[in-house]
């Protein structure tokens, strides 16, 4: 038996092969061929192919219904969202007030979140002297 577990190790793995031997001292009465073997762990395989196919269709099914990643957005990088937000607050409190609609709009809505600093600082004379001090620079 230990020459025929060493051939089929290509071929079985060692859960394969104990089931094919549990099935198959059932119904041989001598030392079983190497095909015989095979066809005794027919069964075993075809419900191990089935328990991992309707595993991957459970995690499949599992990632559909899964929600998308949150997005996180920086506190600093807001000030778009909250003025459109403070212009909403703006235009139902005239609402309810009774002052009818306003021309209420977010202002910053088409510009992006992050401001970028302008490439040229338009620093006085002073503060640039200042600056180049701090930094140890001739001004």
């Amino acid at each position: 038996m230990q020459l025929l577990a060493e051939d089929l190790g290509e071929t079985l793995d060692a859960q394969a092969f104990r089931a094919a031997i549990a099935e198959g001292r059932k119904t041989w009465r001598f030392l079983p061929t190497l095909a015989e073997i095979i066809e005794a762990a027919q069964p075993f395989l075809a419900e191990r192919r089935d328990r991992m196919r309707q595993e991957r269709e459970r995690n499949e099914a599992a990632d559909r219904r899964a929600l998308p990643a949150p997005a996180y957005v920086a506190p600093q990088d807001t000030a778009g969202t909250l003025a459109e937000t403070f212009a909403k607050i703006d235009a139902n409190t005239r609402e309810l007030l009774g002052q009818g609609k306003a021309a209420s709009f977010a202002p910053y809505a088409e510009r992006p979140h992050k401001i970028e600093m302008p490439a040229v600082s338009d620093a006085s004379p002073a503060l640039k002297a200042m600056m180049a001090e701090k930094l140890g620079r001739p001004a």
